[in-house]
């Protein structure tokens, strides 16, 4: 919930997928909610939490189903990482 960024809960799960070797992705969703300055700090806070765990894939996504924002890229990232192992 990009409103709350990463807690605690959050971490603790984090750190689970880093100790089992368990790569994931951050999403940040409901940004229609928040004002863009804000949805910045907090969108750059997380990233530079996420950029600490080994497991965690580079981009933090950004969206909302509200205003479909981030939606199309977020689906297209998912559906490579399907294709991509389809091909094994």
């Amino acid at each position: 919930d990009s409103r709350r960024g990463i807690g605690s809960a959050d971490q603790e799960v984090i750190s689970l997928l880093n100790d089992t070797a368990v790569s994931f992705a951050v999403v940040l969703t409901k940004s229609d909610k928040l004002k863009k300055p804000e949805l910045n700090k907090i969108v750059e806070d997380t990233e530079k939490k996420s950029a600490k765990n080994v497991a965690a894939y580079p981009q933090v996504w950004v969206t909302s189903s509200e205003k479909t924002d981030g939606i199309a890229e977020l689906r297209a990232h998912i559906a490579s990482l399907a294709l991509a192992q389809s091909s094994w």
